[in-house]
């Protein structure tokens, strides 16, 4: 869809392009948007157990191996993030 025209990217964010627009119409095409916009963050866990969430732009800031947080009142050192 994107080497066709159909969609857009800019900065990582997907949008209708000229020929999507043409297509479908400017104001007819709302029903093929979906629009999320809470943050993205990462769940913490301890073995199974979820001791919070983290700004997920927080994490990809640090070398995982630099990666340590206050959470749950406790000082923490990320080893994986899935």
């Amino acid at each position: 869809m994107l080497a066709e025209g159909i969609l857009h990217e800019d900065g990582g964010k997907l949008s209708l392009g000229e020929r999507g627009q043409r297509l479908y119409g400017r104001k007819n095409f709302a029903e093929l948007y979906t629009v999320f916009s809470a943050p993205r963050t990462l769940t913490v866990m301890h073995g199974h157990e979820a001791l919070g969430q983290v700004d997920a732009s927080f994490a990809q800031a640090t070398d995982l191996e630099k990666l340590s947080f206050t959470l749950a009142a406790r000082t923490w050192r990320a080893k994986h993030i899935d």
